[in-house]
């Protein structure tokens, strides 16, 4: 077998890296900080290239198309850089409310349609009777979804607080909680894969163990 220079090379970047980083643990060490500084400083130029790409290729290359409509979001893109020129910084205003306003409508409508209306859908598509089982899941779900909505509308102290309240506030209580520990149980999981998955390159990768 052929030996692949740049993958030693790559292997041993690697594994460096993620020794580095995992310094932490012992404490906040120089190792950590090149490790932590070379990460931001390579994320930057990064998201410099693709910014430098975006503008050759979504604005002058839509321009030299003849899509001239681009010129428009040029110009306000320029006004952003207005506030580097004493007496002109309340140029930036307009590229920035522009960017700010178009940015919360179209957040405020994926929000809408992402966090009510494809929970409302998910949810009805999950209500079935076509067994006895599938039915005693859909009670389950309804009953907490219902519950836990209710939750939020009884959370404010009545003075003439009844039973039935209490109950349903209980009922929701118990359905919020079981939904926050199942996020974070599945958001531990995921990162001990993570942690697993390096674990299993620094043996396996770089230090060669055997696999059994």
């Amino acid at each position: 077998m052929a030996f692949d220079l740049l993958g030693e090379v790559g292997i041993w970047i690697s594994a460096f890296f993620i020794l580095a980083v995992y310094s932490y643990l012992y404490k906040y060490n120089n190792l950590f900080k090149f490790a932590e500084h070379t990460l931001i400083g390579a994320a930057a130029g990064h998201y410099l290239t693709m910014g430098i790409n975006n503008i050759r290729t979504l604005a002058i290359g839509n321009i030299l198309a003849g899509n001239y409509q681009y010129i428009i979001a040029v110009l306000f893109g320029l006004t952003l850089y207005m506030r580097f020129f004493k007496g002109y910084e309340w140029i930036q205003r307009y590229g920035f409310c522009f960017m700010i306003g178009v940015g919360v409508s179209i957040q405020m409508r994926a929000l809408i349609v992402t966090r009510i209306t494809a929970q409302i859908a998910a949810t009805l598509n999950k209500i079935s009777i076509s067994s006895g089982m599938d039915i005693l899941n859909s009670i389950i779900l309804v009953g907490f979804v219902t519950t836990t909505m209710l939750y939020f509308l009884f959370t404010e102290k009545y003075t003439t607080d009844s039973k039935a309240v209490g109950f349903i506030r209980k009922i929701g209580r118990y359905g919020l909680m079981t939904a926050i520990g199942y996020y974070l149980g599945q958001t531990v999981m995921t990162r001990l894969a993570f942690v697993i998955n390096r674990l299993e390159f620094l043996l396996f990768e770089w230090l060669r163990v055997p696999r059994m």
